[in-house]
């Protein structure tokens, strides 16, 4: 497995620390809007603002950093105060839109700032990354120590928001939760905090499809609310093949509960309302030329031998692909990706 290793041609500081400590309307001051903060992932932390329409955000933003390391960076007997400014980079990949925050010294190693940012020009997610840079020119070269004016010194994890925050299109039978696998509770999914998702069908009521948030640009994406570029294609692509594998598991775990009477030959729905739903929703695609008794019957008499659970299994991939459009799926994600390279 390859490394990265970044070389730099001065000493700089890794441990800034950024943190969004409120969020609220400008227009409205006293009104707080409702936001959460996850792991996000390895190249950023992320806060999602939850289901409330705003036309401006403005984000308080505070960033720290050891006292010790800022000053390793600059040459001996400098005072960070004088020769320091704390920048925050904001960018929003969809729009382009670019910008920069000073922030206000509260000290030699903490700042404070205010981000705003507008509903018109900026969708899906924005980047924010604090900069530690020079506001002075050195009046001595000293080996590796950044000496002329705005060099930068310091860079820090970015926060990503994400602002685009909405209801993923692979719901149905089953809750949604995001959760980090590599925190998570359960065993299971602690030892495979690589997937991306996991199925939980131990629950009577409905089944939970939780999906690993370790992966925030993956989580913005599906979240997005745009109709072309990257992240338009990977929401098609991911929503196809999420939705895909999990109806698919539903499907299959649903028939396992159909009840047949070995005495009797009576065939009945399973227990659980949802495996019903389930089935109701899948036999009337598989069987469309029977009733309804003779679907269930269908489906529990092919579980009884190989030939018959292939046949299922094949007539099911074929009705869980009608029922998501998978095809759809694709050719928006075509769309999406042709019109961000401006093909007609």
């Amino acid at each position: 497995m390859p490394t990265n290793i970044q070389f730099e041609p001065f000493r700089s500081v890794k441990d800034l620390e950024i943190r969004i400590v409120d969020v609220f309307d400008p227009t409205d001051e006293s009104r707080r809007l409702e936001w959460r903060e996850d792991d996000g992932d390895d190249e950023a932390t992320s806060i999602r603002i939850i289901g409330q329409k705003w036309d401006k955000l403005e984000l308080a933003i505070t960033v720290t950093a050891p006292d010790a390391s800022i000053r390793s960076a600059l040459p001996e007997g400098s005072d960070p105060s004088e020769n320091t400014a704390l920048l925050l980079s904001v960018r929003c990949r969809a729009t382009k839109v670019r910008d920069a925050v000073r922030a206000n010294p509260e000290g030699d190693s903490r700042w404070s700032a205010t981000v705003l940012l507008d509903r018109n020009t900026v969708h899906t997610t924005v980047q924010i990354t604090p900069l530690l840079v020079r506001t002075t020119r050195a009046a001595t070269r000293s080996p590796g120590i950044a000496s002329e004016y705005a060099s930068l010194i310091g860079e820090g994890r970015p926060v990503r928001v994400m602002i685009d925050e909405r209801d993923i299109p692979v719901g149905g039978s089953f809750k949604i939760v995001w959760e980090d696998f590599r925190d998570s509770l359960n065993r299971w999914r602690v030892d495979h905090a690589d997937d991306i998702y996991h199925l939980d069908l131990t629950s009577a009521e409905r089944p939970t499809l939780f999906l690993n948030s370790r992966y925030g640009a993956l989580k913005a994406a599906l979240h997005s609310g745009r109709s072309k570029g990257i992240d338009a294609v990977v929401r098609h692509l991911a929503n196809g093949l999420i939705a895909q594998t999990v109806w698919m598991q539903l499907l299959m775990a649903s028939v396992s509960g159909i009840r047949a009477d070995s005495d009797t030959g009576i065939i009945e729905e399973p227990t659980s309302k949802w495996q019903s739903a389930v089935l109701r929703k899948f036999l009337a695609q598989m069987y469309p030329l029977e009733a309804a008794d003779e679907r269930l019957k269908k489906a529990a008499e092919s579980q009884a031998d190989v030939a018959g659970a292939q046949m299922f299994a094949s007539l099911a991939g074929t009705a869980v692909q009608q029922q998501i459009k998978t095809f759809k799926l694709i050719e928006m994600a075509e769309r999406a990706g042709e019109a961000s390279l401006g093909k007609s």
